[in-house]
């Protein structure tokens, strides 16, 4: 008991200092945010390398939450439905459902919307297309690998990677809403906004008091882009193996991250800090996900009388 109470406040101690160095390190980027977006030229806004990041990162939150109902919906169908038609059947109304809203999604973000000799828009299509393509293509590979390994007749591994599915939950539900509320908190204007609309410039945790309210702060793109990391609760098995793959994994999210990060500061969509403290915000979702998701469970576990 004395050793778990010593792992609990060695990892709250560990904790407090990675974000008193996550913190210092954002004091330049704080000083420095409006002259870093000053610094931005107007052409980048529409650079096709900005273009399509910001179409990719809009989108990429489906792709975990695609594997999370994929679990969810084959656990069930393993448990619950008997007959293989029936199974079949609620597997192709979900892959129906979700590709349908996968695309109401890009097409109510106006991402369809070209007008013949609009270069930004064309781009924006292509861009949005490609990121499409990717996303189901994704969604093939996965299946492809479930089925081919016939897992999702495995109830071990079925019961093993659903009880994962808590951690992905908590950090996507959880950071969504803590997003939604910080942005309506601080209502932070948009640098585009700020530099060509005169708008007024708040600094990270500023709040606006104004009328005119933006939500700047912070960046729901790269918040999304960051809930790739959530494919690492389900590499259960310590091996060389795994090891490996969290690695490559890692590198891999990292990288779409900051370059979704990168085209939202290119694009005058968000300041630097807008993009950082995304970051730090899903870090902490993470870090402390599976301890939340453990007291949880605990306490919604019944007691014997």
């Amino acid at each position: 008991m004395a050793i778990k109470n010593d792992k609990k406040i060695n990892k709250h101690y560990l904790f407090l200092i990675i974000m008193i160095t996550l913190f210092l390190v954002s004091i330049p980027l704080i000083i420095f945010d409006y002259k870093i977006s000053q610094l931005i030229p107007i052409s980048m806004a529409e650079n096709p390398f900005s273009v399509f990041f910001d179409e990719f990162g809009f989108g990429i939150t489906f792709v975990p939450i695609y594997f999370m109902l994929l679990i969810f919906i084959l656990t069930i169908s393993s448990g619950l439905i008997k007959t293989k038609k029936n199974k079949r059947l609620i597997y192709i109304i979900f892959q129906i459902v979700f590709i349908l809203v996968n695309l109401l999604f890009y097409y109510y973000n106006d991402s369809f919307a070209y007008i013949k000799g609009n270069k930004y828009l064309l781009t924006k299509l292509l861009s949005s297309m490609i990121s499409i393509i990717i996303f189901f293509s994704t969604y093939l590979g996965i299946n492809i690998y479930i089925f081919k390994k016939k897992l999702h007749k495995d109830l071990y591994w079925l019961t093993n990677i659903s009880s994962k599915t808590g951690y992905a939950f908590f950090v996507i539900f959880f950071s969504q809403i803590s997003l939604q509320l910080i942005k309506v908190i601080f209502g932070r204007n948009r640098p585009d906004d700020v530099l060509f609309n005169n708008q007024t410039f708040y600094y990270a945790f500023e709040p606006n008091f104004n009328k005119t309210r933006g939500s700047s702060f912070v960046s729901g793109h790269v918040l999304s882009a960051g809930l790739l990391f959530i494919f690492l609760f389900f590499l259960y098995i310590p091996n060389k193996k795994t090891k490996m793959i969290k690695i490559i994994l890692i590198v891999v999210f990292s990288i779409i991250s900051l370059l979704v990060g990168i085209s939202r500061i290119t694009m005058l969509k968000h300041f630097a800090t807008d993009v950082y403290f995304s970051g730090v915000l899903l870090f902490v979702f993470f870090y402390y996900s599976k301890d939340v998701v453990h007291w949880f469970r605990k306490k919604m576990r019944p007691r014997n009388v």
